[in-house]
């Protein structure tokens, strides 16, 4: 089953929505290609498109987006459950001694990360939701929960032998009932973090090619994808089905 495009006007295709096989809390689906222009474009139904913040390069396939300077204003509020499907890599590579909570050197694909503000009362502050990269060979999807003190944890769910450089299906997955998750769909690798307390999620909303704080180098995406709820193993693959048969028009093998 392929992916049904719904025109919005005269510059169709360019600028149809989408009407995938999983449609239950799908916030943001966005392309990156060819031309800045449509960038922002969001091709979920019903849901608004984000706002262009310096200057991203747009490549034939990709978008390359710098953390904290040149990224997209998504709109889209993090929520206790959170699936996000990206594919893209990083820039450039991470070397070693990068800080594990970002810096100059680490790119994040999407993320609230991180400061004060939170939607969960009694918690001051939270590193929101993060899919991001902080070590040589690391991918992370921080997503903050309750430290069972009254303060907050990351609870990152991390891959420890990945290659940040490389093209991948990465996802990053949380809920209030689910373990923060990690995987690369492309080399099938995959991680829970054990830690079960509450989600506490940000009162940002999502960025897409950096945070909000530290994460600052660049990272490239041709495809994102986001939704408010954490979906089945199942529904992630036919999401990554179409993704992946996007990629591969545009020479990406993921």
């Amino acid at each position: 089953m392929g992916v049904e495009l719904i025109s919005v006007g005269s510059q169709a295709p360019w600028y149809t929505k989408v009407s995938p096989p999983v449609t239950r809390g799908l916030e943001g689906w966005f392309c990156f290609d060819t031309d800045i222009s449509r960038i922002g474009l969001n091709r979920a139904p019903g849901k608004p498109d984000a706002t262009i913040v310096g200057s991203p390069t747009v490549f034939s396939s990709y978008a390359r987006f710098t953390g904290l300077s040149h990224y997209l204003n998504t709109g889209i509020n993090e929520t206790a459950d959170m699936t996000i499907l990206v594919v893209g890599k990083a820039a450039n590579a991470i070397p070693a001694g990068a800080a594990a909570t970002g810096d100059a050197t680490t790119p994040m694909y999407c993320g609230t990360f991180f400061g004060p503000g939170t939607i969960v009362d009694g918690y001051p502050s939270t590193t929101g939701i993060g899919l991001h990269h902080n070590a040589p060979a690391v991918q992370v999807l921080t997503a903050g929960r309750s430290s069972g003190a009254g303060l907050t944890t990351s609870a990152q769910a991390q891959i420890a032998a990945d290659v940040p450089t490389a093209w991948g299906l990465r996802v990053g997955r949380t809920g209030q009932d689910i373990l923060n998750f990690t995987e690369n769909l492309t080399t099938n690798k995959s991680q829970a973090n054990p830690t079960s307390t509450i989600r506490v999620p940000s009162n940002k909303t999502l960025r897409i090619g950096g945070g909000y704080m530290n994460f600052a180098a660049q990272v490239d995406i041709s495809q994102i994808v986001i939704y408010s709820v954490a979906l089945t193993d199942g529904e992630i693959n036919q999401i990554a089905t179409l993704m992946r048969k996007r990629a591969a028009r545009l020479g990406i093998s993921v």
